[in-house]
């Protein structure tokens, strides 16, 4: 049986009536071509069976990549007031930077939102910052965490390639880099194991379980589950995270080991009459340089920092622009 020949890109033009040109604005999705043409053109595509050539699509993305490099396009690093004084943020932002001047970016930072979360600073609103990004010729957009799970940014995102870091944001579904909370605190359980712990618990402040999506939760609880031999506390993820309702869950519960994310929990335990490491381990699912003696889990932030901009950077070189269609994580 002969096989077919492979459609080009002047068979799809003949087909639909236009420019080569028309069609490979198309097929990359680029905003000159518009998007009733786009959309028409890309279903006639594909039922024509047509499939671009990787070495050529390879061969373009670096030509575009040497003609943008001079150009010192804009990216920008959205951060929301609250959040500026974290470390982690100065983390992300330090691997962000890095990883936007070697590929020949330019990366800002755009600050919204007052310290008490009562405004947007200076009277920005997310509109404002929109317009803004817009009329500064920004390609593509980074979203730090927010300060507030749940929250989100009313932007046109369809002008923009956008990232978000982590999944404080939920909505709307957009391309996300975020480290592997499972696999951390997977991490931190075999390592309490192997250094004689038998009875860890979890504690968080719900924010921060929420903010998470849960992963530390379920990271938790799976753990549990396979090593169903040993007895595991209830996880203590409360709204009331304060010295009181920690005591009570750790006198009733008596965990040897406690996992958290806030260094405030090595005095809360001692106030219970218990040293640390002797008595209790104490391990911090998100160490930082400045953690002082603790020990946890290094969660690489500077590296997510550059994922970010990696995964913003593919998608201006495929002329990608507002939500997926199907996003990644």
């Amino acid at each position: 049986m002969s096989q077919s020949r492979a459609r080009t890109l002047s068979d799809i033009a003949k087909a639909a009536g236009v420019s080569r040109m028309t069609v490979s604005l198309a097929l990359r999705n680029h905003p000159a071509a518009a998007r009733a043409t786009r959309e028409r053109i890309q279903k006639l595509a594909g039922e024509m069976g047509y499939r671009p050539s990787p070495l050529i699509s390879a061969l373009m993305t670096s030509v575009r990549r040497r003609r943008s490099a001079p150009q010192s396009v804009v990216l920008a690093f959205i951060v929301d007031a609250q959040s500026v004084k974290r470390p982690t943020l100065g983390e992300y932002l330090q691997g962000a930077r890095r990883r936007a001047g070697e590929l020949g970016f330019k990366l800002d930072v755009f600050t919204y939102g007052d310290d008490d979360g009562a405004t947007h600073g200076d009277g920005m609103t997310a509109a404002r910052l929109d317009s803004i990004l817009y009329a500064r010729g920004v390609a593509g957009v980074i979203i730090a965490p927010l300060f507030e799970p749940g929250k989100t940014l009313s932007m046109n995102w369809e002008r923009y390639a956008v990232t978000a870091l982590g999944y404080s944001m939920p909505a709307p579904a957009l391309h996300r880099v975020v480290n592997h909370q499972i696999r951390g605190i997977t991490i931190a359980l075999e390592r309490l194991a192997e250094l004689g712990y038998t009875r860890p618990g979890l504690a968080l402040d719900d924010s921060d379980d929420v903010r998470v999506f849960h992963n530390w939760l379920a990271g938790y609880l799976a753990y549990a589950h396979l090593h169903g031999k040993r007895k595991f506390p209830p996880p203590f993820i409360t709204k009331e995270w304060n010295r009181r309702t920690f005591a009570a869950w750790f006198k009733k519960h008596r965990p040897d080991a406690v996992l958290t994310l806030k260094e405030d929990v090595l005095p809360w335990i001692k106030a219970c009459g218990v040293s640390v490491p002797e008595d209790a381990g104490l391990a911090i699912l998100n160490w930082e340089p400045d953690s002082g003696g603790v020990a946890g889990i290094d969660q690489d932030s500077v590296g997510v920092g550059v994922g970010a901009v990696d995964v913003t950077v593919s998608q201006i070189h495929a002329n990608e622009r507002g939500v997926p269609a199907q996003p990644k994580i």
